[in-house]
């Protein structure tokens, strides 16, 4: 299992940037010029026609709501809908359509705007942050927060304190040079990137018009990801243990072998993005093997890499296999506790299983640059609702219940989740 880890850490990271950042005019130099970059990258953000961004600018509400809509559509879970009422000053409104989506989905809560929410209007640090923390899934109605040392915070309601504390422990925003958090201070646009990147995940995965395998488009093809020579590509069918298999075989261009492990990182990536998880790993000396599930479904991947007689050649090959998903689901189960997966339908990059002296065992594996904010602490505020008791150990912290030891780490940028099962 250790093996299996610190080979499978390390594909990961050997990383590279995936696309090279937007660029505006006046950012030069700028504090928030790699916040703003990445999200003009993921077109979150975008700068005027002439090419400026404008990062010192006031950001009005309409625009903060703009901003937030677009960020939500880049996370790997969606919001609740809410029954939420609309506004009565946003008809015709370029925002508008952006403003009721975040009250349908509870991250605008038109109790406190009163019957206009004012667009035109600047918006301040605290209501981006309030923004910003419901997108993640905060609530002072489920969550408490560690006090910031912000002696202005102190005039604020208890609700709106949270908020802003909370939003100082995930690390999404800072105060002055002065001490002060100023929460009613309008927030400016470069404020507003940083939030907004600290807040989504490091890395973005774009799935946008890729390939799928099969009729649901829910399985990005290898193609795009690998080094595949043109006009190589077969298919065929057959029985694998009683499920029908559909096999792509595909030769590789011999002088790319290097970028063989790059390629396999990205693919992962999108296989992830849509609720893979990598469940079994293989290697002898001219071939890897890897074995994905979809552990909320059916479907099962196995993608092979072959080097043997000079001409690698990638194998995919697809069927349906409920094993592994009742594996999870039992799993889950035996946990009493809300994971990351059922919780938040964010999928483990892997999930593996192994029986040992003492019990059976299970890891999952969250890379952090694809995680939110806070994931990491909504799953430990889920073991300690359902019961678990906390000790810290030098390692990270260990959570005890009846049954179970269960272990939370980070480590090379990984939050490893390990549970042993007497």
């Amino acid at each position: 299992m250790k093996r299996l880890l610190s080979l499978f850490l390390l594909l990961l990271l050997a990383c590279s940037p995936l696309q090279l950042p937007a660029q505006a005019a006046d950012l030069t130099g700028h504090w928030s010029q790699s916040a703003v970059e990445s999200l003009m990258d993921r077109g979150i953000l975008s700068g005027d026609p002439d090419g400026a961004f404008r990062p010192d600018d006031w950001v009005k509400r309409g625009e903060a709501a703009r901003m937030v809509r677009l960020a939500a559509s880049t996370l790997p879970y969606t919001l609740p809908v809410t029954d939420q009422a609309d506004f009565d000053d946003l008809t015709g409104h370029w925002a508008r359509n952006d403003v009721r989506q975040l009250v349908l989905e509870g991250v605008i809560v038109p109790a406190e705007y009163g019957p206009s929410f004012g667009p035109n209007q600047k918006a301040t640090r605290l209501e981006m942050v309030k923004m910003v923390l419901r997108l993640l899934g905060f609530s002072p109605d489920r969550d408490t927060a560690q006090p910031s040392g912000f002696p202005d915070l102190d005039s604020l309601g208890a609700q709106d304190r949270y908020y802003c504390e909370k939003a100082v422990e995930l690390g999404l925003i800072q105060g002055y040079s002065d001490s002060l958090f100023r929460p009613l201070f309008p927030l400016t646009r470069g404020e507003a990137a940083a939030i907004l990147q600290r807040a989504l995940p490091q890395e973005w995965v774009d799935l946008t018009g890729l390939l799928a395998y099969g009729e649901d488009n829910t399985l990005p093809r290898a193609d795009p990801f690998f080094p595949i020579l043109r006009q190589t590509a077969t298919a065929g069918s057959g029985i694998y243990q009683g499920q029908p298999v559909t096999v792509y075989q595909y030769a590789l261009d011999p002088d790319s072998t290097a970028q063989l492990t790059d390629c396999l990182r990205r693919y992962t990536q999108a296989l992830n993005a849509q609720r893979y998880s990598l469940v079994a790993y293989t290697e002898e000396e001219t071939e890897q093997a890897y074995r994905f599930h979809d552990l909320q479904g059916r479907r099962s991947l196995l993608l092979s890499v072959t080097t043997q007689d000079e001409q690698p050649s990638l194998t995919v090959a697809l069927w349906e296999d409920a094993g592994l998903t009742g594996q999870y689901a039992a799993y889950i189960d035996r946990l009493g506790a809300p994971t990351l997966c059922k919780q938040w339908n964010v999928a483990p990059l892997a999930f593996f299983s192994t029986g040992e002296a003492s019990g059976q065992a299970f890891t999952e594996v969250y890379p952090l640059e694809l995680l939110p904010a806070g994931m990491a602490q909504h799953f430990t505020a889920g073991l300690l609702a359902a019961g678990y008791r906390p000790q810290t150990e030098e390692s990270g912290t260990r959570y005890e219940k009846e049954g179970c030891s269960l272990w939370v780490t980070t480590q090379d940028g990984q939050l490893l989740i390990r549970s042993l099962f007497a």
